[in-house]
């Protein structure tokens, strides 16, 4: 498995799983903090705005929401010209208007000027931990060949231990001996086992019974049994399990199960 600790560093030094770290750059550093100082600002400034007493009555709601990216306070129309800034929106009925007060048009526009600067420190970071990333193209891709074969290889024998199930020995005639086999949806402690035997010269197999007698899961059981086997993934049989190799396996169900 090759070895990328250096890339490994460079990367979760600078950025996790959702997003890149403030520290990720100096420069990055730099604007997300203005960014977080100036929006402080502008709630403080709002705050005031709306828990003044004497903008009470002229408020629909004592909030600052937003429209159209800008924080705006929602104003009762008939008092619009008591507050200078910009309109942004109104209410269906007319009666509220969501202004964005002068007093923080400045700081807001701070802000899209400071997010475009994060946007392209952001690509600009990215962009290079790309480049270390490429120069590292072909370990990168040994590697994830390497590890998917060992998370599917782990995932095949917890799931093994989870069922205990047992490895088959494969014979060359037709023989399939299945000692208290079970589907492995069902639940371990409450599943009714059965022992599926077919002899060599045993060519077809015809089940009867009654509706809800456990047929159909029976036949289930076989076939998945079957391609858990030859796909490498051990059985839920107790040991001693005997089967041929089966070029081909059909199922044709008329009915909807409980059990897909």
């Amino acid at each position: 498995l090759p070895v990328l600790s250096d890339l490994y560093q460079s990367i979760h030094q600078k950025c996790d799983t959702y997003d890149l770290y403030d520290n990720a750059s100096y420069e990055l550093q730099g604007i997300r903090s203005k960014i977080s100082s100036t929006n402080q600002r502008i709630k403080q400034n709002l705050d005031k705005i709306v828990k003044s007493q004497a903008n009470q009555k002229k408020l629909s709601d004592a909030i600052v929401t937003v429209r159209n990216e800008r924080n705006v306070i929602p104003v009762k129309a008939e008092y619009r010209q008591d507050f200078n800034g910009i309109v942004h929106d109104q209410s269906a009925s007319g009666q509220t208007l969501y202004i964005e007060p002068s007093s923080i048009v400045e700081m807001s526009n701070q802000i899209s000027r400071l997010k475009n600067d994060e946007a392209i420190e952001r690509e600009r970071i990215l962009s290079a931990l790309t480049v270390e990333v490429a120069e590292e193209a072909d370990a990168c891709l040994i590697s994830e060949s390497i590890m998917g074969q060992i998370d599917f290889l782990t995932a095949k024998a917890r799931y093994a231990s989870s069922i205990k199930g047992t490895k088959p020995q494969f014979t060359k005639d037709r023989t399939v001996y299945l000692p208290k086999a079970f589907h492995p949806l069902l639940d371990k402690q409450t599943v009714v086992a059965n022992t599926i035997e077919f002899a060599q010269d045993i060519e077809t197999v015809i089940i009867t019974g009654p509706n809800t007698g456990g047929k159909t899961v029976t036949l289930k059981t076989l076939g998945l049994i079957i391609v858990m086997a030859q796909s490498g993934i051990l059985i839920p049989t107790l040991d001693g399990s005997q089967l041929s190799i089966f070029e081909n396996v059909y199922c044709d169900i008329g009915d909807e199960q409980s059990i897909e």
